[in-house]
């Protein structure tokens, strides 16, 4: 008995692990684009420290690690605190890996205090300066050849930027580019 399948599209025999892996990696993006815009870079990242250290981390076991952070709903700043403060102390060897659960995870998301209430607010943008702030940002050249992704649309730019303009750290970030386009608008 064959373990091979004839593929529908190009009609070429394919061993079926093939379309086993197809699948495992399938499912794994899916649950990487479920977790909020900001965090899914750091948990691809994250899911690296639980790879074993001779081989690569299947895509099977990087969903399920993905899967069990149940992200949903979650405090995307203290779980970006908590990864980038794992990543930085494994880069630093301070942390070995493979890691083996999301405990140490827990202890260093349990230390993050929220940045001061008023510094936020000062960074708070409303509903209307993010459309003119967003749709400046986007027609700035500096700022478009930094942050602009490589094969997104001018209207996908857009309304990434718009959305992130929601959160007070990247107007913080961002604010050179904001302060600027605000000069210029005064004159």
């Amino acid at each position: 008995m064959s373990n091979k399948l004839i593929c529908p599209n190009c009609h070429r025999g394919h061993d079926l692990s093939d379309y086993i892996n197809e699948t495992n990696a399938e499912m794994a993006f899916s649950i990487a684009l479920t977790v909020p815009a900001p965090l899914s870079s750091l948990v691809l990242q994250y899911t690296q420290l639980f790879a074993p250290l001779k081989s690569k981390l299947s895509l099977d076991r990087r969903a399920k690690i993905i899967e069990s952070l149940h992200l949903e709903g979650c405090d995307i700043a203290r779980v970006a605190y908590g990864i980038n403060v794992m990543l930085d102390n494994h880069a630093k060897g301070e942390l070995k890996s493979p890691i083996k659960n999301h405990n140490y995870l827990l202890k260093v998301m349990a230390g993050y205090t929220p940045p001061n209430i008023s510094e936020r607010k000062k960074y708070t943008l409303t509903d209307k300066q993010i459309k003119f702030f967003g749709y400046r940002l986007c027609q700035d050249d500096a700022f478009a050849m930094s942050n602009a992704k490589v094969g997104e649309s001018q209207g996908e730019f857009l309304t990434r930027i718009e959305y992130e303009l929601k959160n007070p750290d990247k107007v913080k970030q961002w604010y050179g580019y904001i302060n600027k386009i605000s000069q210029q608008t005064e004159q």
